[in-house]
């Protein structure tokens, strides 16, 4: 479920960074998205014996294009602090 909202946050988070028009045309997309892919999901859960193959499949391809949307506007971001002068673990505001 995680994955699936994360498609729609990542809609609403793009959003609210554009005009007001095409802002809205991004949520009602993210949102279409992650409930079809959301339902694609569902549907390989009740596709009988061969859905462990369609989730080895679908999960990781939409983890990936999530994580690196994500990653992309993380960079792109003033407010994201990706690493200290020490090297330790990338710090991020919360």
């Amino acid at each position: 479920h995680a994955l699936w909202a994360g498609i729609w946050g990542y809609a609403l988070g793009c959003a609210k960074f554009s005009d007001r028009e095409f802002g809205k045309r991004l949520v009602r997309r993210g949102l279409a998205l992650g409930m079809t892919f959301h339902a694609l999901f569902n549907l390989l859960c009740l596709s009988g014996p061969t859905w462990p193959l369609g989730m080895l499949i679908l999960v990781p391809i939409m983890w990936r294009m999530l994580h690196r949307r994500v990653e992309a506007a993380l960079k792109a971001s003033p407010h994201t602090v990706l690493s200290d002068d020490s090297g330790s673990t990338p710090r991020f505001p919360m």
